[in-house]
């Protein structure tokens, strides 16, 4: 009987103890879908704020060529205005580049040797890349002007190298050799 009386209690504490544990898992289920609740109310749709005419900022349009920082488009990004490059090679290749924003951003690329040939857009790609490789400024030797866009297209050796280029500060570079 000491027996059945002891199975008994060990059962009865077994059945507390899964009792306890339910109840403890009901509580954290409970806090968690809680939490979740408000997380997910938290981050909910909130209604766009009403724009009225006092809380709208009007864009700044300017017309002006700004000699401040610039823009690519009113020259001052390059610092030229003007850039007219016509190369020849020796093997009878030629590279021409044509580049003006001193009215509207305009510019042509060709360039035999590649059989390229663009406008406009494709164009100011082509420039961008070749303006920010070769850094030119109004003191640049011309040598180093020169050395510099040969590099850039690979050129050894050339018959005709003209360049043009009108800066923002109204210096010009004519070279013609």
């Amino acid at each position: 009987m000491f027996n059945q009386l002891h199975f008994g209690t060990s059962y009865k504490q077994s059945l507390q103890r899964k009792a306890g544990n339910s109840l403890k898992r009901f509580v954290q289920l409970g806090i968690v879908l809680l939490v979740s609740i408000i997380v997910i109310s938290a981050c909910g749709k909130k209604e766009p704020d009403k724009i009225t005419d006092e809380k709208r900022d009007e864009p700044t349009l300017t017309t002006e060529i700004d000699t401040e920082g610039g823009s690519i488009e009113s020259g001052d990004g390059y610092g030229f205005t003007l850039f007219d490059l016509a190369i020849t090679t020796d093997e009878g290749e030629t590279i021409k580049v044509w580049y003006d924003v001193s009215k509207n951003a305009e510019a042509t690329y060709e360039n035999s040797k590649e059989n390229v040939y663009v406008e406009e857009n494709e164009a100011m790609d082509q420039t961008f890349v070749l303006f920010n490789t070769i850094h030119l400024d109004k003191d640049t030797p011309e040598d180093q002007v020169i050395g510099k866009i040969l590099d850039y297209y690979s050129v050894e050796d050339y018959t005709t190298f003209k360049l043009d280029v009108n800066f923002d500060e109204n210096t010009k570079l004519r070279i013609d050799r």
